[in-house]
Formats: structure tokens, C-alpha cells, sequence
């Protein structure tokens, strides 16, 4: 929020050209070699780094896919204890009988199980 202020703040005061500028010039003297050189190297991807180009790339992209299926499963553990805690809170209202809190739960928990099992699956396929 206060980048965004003041880069507001910044086009005001400027033009837009002059404002462009900046940033352009700024993002070439950040990526240039002289800023760079203290980073570490591009880390190898987990399989194929050694068969070429191809290969590499295939590597990266099963590397992206894990992080993505990693991410999926986050997410479905997520929605599953929000709507476990939604339901519980529900049932403490009296909106809700405690059958519906244990289905949604036990529900819930095969859910992250599949999701789980389907992942770990889908990476050695992957692989």
C-alpha cells in the first residue's frame, strides 16, 4: 500500500514518460551482472539436469507440477478445516446437530486423504 502511494505520489509529481524512464533505467541497472554477482547459481531441477535442454526443461516443469499438486493439497486441508470450524460453530449456535459436525469432518478427512493419495500418485507418474 504505501508503494502504491508513492508511485502515486511519484506520477504526480512527474510525467508519466519521466516516471517510465525511471523505471526502466532502474530495472536495467538491477538485472545487470554487477548487481547480480553475489547471488547463488540457478539451483539444477530435480530429474534431467544432466540430458540437455529438453530434458532440463522437463525437469523444471515436473518440479512446477509437484509445487502445484503441493499447493492443491494446502488448499483442500484449508477449506476442509474452514468448513469443519464453520459447521462446529453452527452446531455451538444450535444451527446445526452434532450428526452433520461429524459428517462434515469425517467427509473432510477422506477428502484430504484422497487428495493426498492422488498427489502422491500423480508424482510418481510424473517421475
Amino acid at each position: 500500500m504505501v508503494l502504491f502511494r508513492l508511485a502515486r505520489s511519484l506520477y504526480g509529481r512527474m510525467g508519466k514518460a519521466t516516471l517510465q524512464a525511471y523505471v526502466i533505467l532502474g530495472s536495467i541497472l538491477l538485472t545487470s551482472p554487477a548487481w547480480a554477482g553475489g547471488l547463488p547459481k540457478m539451483e539444477a531441477p530435480s530429474t534431467g539436469a544432466d540430458g540437455g535442454n529438453l530434458a532440463t526443461f522437463k525437469g523444471y516443469l515436473y518440479d512446477a507440477l509437484i509445487v502445484v499438486g503441493l499447493g492443491l493439497a494446502t488448499w483442500a486441508f484449508l477449506s476442509v478445516g474452514s468448513n469443519t470450524i464453520a459447521t462446529y460453530k453452527a452446531w455451538r449456535m444450535q444451527k446445526a446437530e452434532l450428526s452433520e459436525l461429524g459428517l462434515v469432518a469425517g467427509m473432510g478427512g477422506a477428502l484430504v486423504i484422497l487428495v493426498l493419495y492422488l498427489a502422491n500418485k500423480a508424482a510418481a507418474i510424473l517421475a
